[in-house]
């Protein structure tokens, strides 16, 4: 019920012509400023029947559409072949930081059996710790003029923003929220199968139903935040919740502090780290000229189809 069925008359407008018509940015304009509703606003089908389209003589819609069929194919090959290369460096960046938290940067290392179930294979020197050797819980309240912080399954721990676009609630009292110093780790009880962890970049507010985690020193905490949202790590996180639903498990404090990973020196963390930011930072520069390629191809088909259901480009 929240589609409108457009049905073109066949002595005045061709179908293939009129698929165009109605994406053209113009009429597009038009449905916006004639939409009503704050969350989700809409247009009814008199508003949409009285916006006016440009119809050319029958032929000539037919050479448009046929014209527009042909080049917006290309320009959508070419942005499916973009967005392939996209998945392509996000798949690489994964296996990147999956291969270097979990084997060190020395290719040539000896490996044995970690001990660790999860793991496998590890650098001989690598020793086995449980979580609750490196870490302890905080549970600090009451500083509600920090800012607050959200952790993101893409992104890791980062500064929550509001959308000047719609309505966000936040809670009464900050009070109640959780207080997360800058180093430490930050996870979603009910989204750690996930990877839903990271580093607080700064002091801020958590959730009451996040947890939060310091590193007593053997651990380097971006080191710590790597590790913990590899596939690997996350799956243990898995087999450590508890819930009935699949998608609402939750991992407590109890859970995670039992889970055993490795333990490198400091020095070597820490030369993991900076490889990892070297390495993705290049990648990082490819996925904003890919993403900015595609952007541009977008406008590209925009114009195109503008320009020719609107008479300024000859077909």
């Amino acid at each position: 019920t929240g589609f409108a069925v457009v049905r073109p008359k066949p002595t005045e407008l061709v179908p293939g012509f009129c698929k165009y018509a109605l994406r053209e940015p113009g009429f597009l304009a038009q449905i916006e400023m004639r939409s009503v509703g704050i969350s989700y606003p809409a247009i009814n089908a008199s508003d949409l029947a009285a916006i006016p389209i440009c119809t050319p003589p029958i032929p000539q819609q037919h050479a448009i559409a046929h014209y527009l069929d042909r080049e917006v194919a290309r320009i959508d090959g070419l942005v499916a072949a973009k967005e392939r290369v996209l998945a392509l460096m996000a798949e690489k960046r994964k296996a990147l930081i999956a291969r270097a938290v979990t084997r060190g940067l020395n290719p040539k290392a000896p490996l044995r059996d970690s001990g660790i179930t999860w793991l496998g294979t590890a650098p001989g020197h690598w020793e086995p710790y449980r979580i609750a050797a490196l870490f302890c819980e905080r549970d600090e309240r009451g500083e509600s003029d920090l800012p607050l912080l959200e952790v993101s399954i893409n992104q890791g721990v980062v500064l929550r923003e509001f959308s000047d676009e719609r309505i966000e609630g936040t809670a009464a009292d900050f009070n109640t929220y959780k207080v997360a110093r800058r180093g430490d780790i930050v996870f979603n009880k009910m989204r750690m199968w996930q990877g839903a962890a990271g580093v607080a970049p700064t002091d801020g507010l958590v959730s009451p139903d996040y947890t939060v985690a310091v590193s007593n020193g053997k651990m380097v905490p971006e080191y710590a935040g790597l590790l913990f949202r590899t596939d690997m790590f996350s799956a243990e996180c898995a087999r450590h919740s508890h819930g009935i639903v699949w998608d609402r498990m939750r991992l407590y404090w109890e859970g995670f502090r039992e889970i055993v990973v490795p333990v490198l020196s400091i020095n070597e963390q820490r030369a993991i780290v900076a490889h990892i930011a070297a390495e993705t930072g290049k990648l990082d520069a490819l996925q904003m000229a890919t993403e900015r390629t595609i952007a541009l191809l977008k406008e590209r088909r925009a114009a195109l189809i503008s320009a020719a259901v609107t008479g300024q480009l000859a077909v």
